[in-house]
């Protein structure tokens, strides 16, 4: 797959920057509403449709954990990424941090997927994130957040705000009350 080389052509760059933008804009569509056979329909099926990452659930097409029987062993990747998430639950962390992690072994994942899995990751757990550009907090994860994103991950960071115990009590009985 020419998304996993070390260094990624100029056409496949283009590829998944037009999937990152599928993924932001049509997330709850089948094929994330990509028509045809264009390259990014390949990186599409082979990181998020083949292994359920990106699936449809009760009704809903969304981002999920993988599935069971994953034979790409992605799973344990996805792993990596929630324990990352729960690291961040204290103090924001950077994105670099991850991504080291993630290149290194045993996981040895190469840098042309990284980003459309962890914008799979983050939009499974899309109200548990917080982005955060050069100190400052990042509302509307847009495609424009994304390309700079792209191009210098190492001025974002993430933190996760976890919705168990009192914080989802609190919530609940907020919600009730609306």
């Amino acid at each position: 797959e020419l998304i996993n080389r070390r260094k990624i052509s100029g056409a496949v760059t283009t590829a998944r920057r037009k999937l990152i933008q599928a993924m932001l804009e049509n997330g709850d569509q089948e094929n994330l509403g990509i028509i045809g056979y264009p390259a990014e329909m390949s990186i599409y099926r082979s990181l998020l449709s083949e292994t359920g990452i990106h699936r449809e659930n009760s009704g809903m097409w969304g981002f999920y954990s993988p599935k069971i029987d994953d034979k790409n062993r992605i799973k344990h990747t996805w792993n990596a990424i929630e324990v990352f998430l729960e690291a961040s639950e204290g103090e924001r962390q950077p994105v670099v941090k991850l991504y080291e992690h993630l290149m290194a072994p045993p996981f040895g994942v190469r840098s042309g997927p990284l980003p459309i899995l962890l914008c799979a990751v983050m939009h499974h757990y899309k109200t548990e994130i917080a982005l955060y550009e050069n100190g400052s907090f990042i509302a509307d994860w847009s495609m424009p957040v994304f390309e700079r994103f792209l191009k210098a991950p190492h001025q974002f960071e993430l933190k996760r705000f976890q919705m168990t115990g009192v914080r989802s009590d609190l919530f609940s009985q907020f919600l009730e009350a609306f």
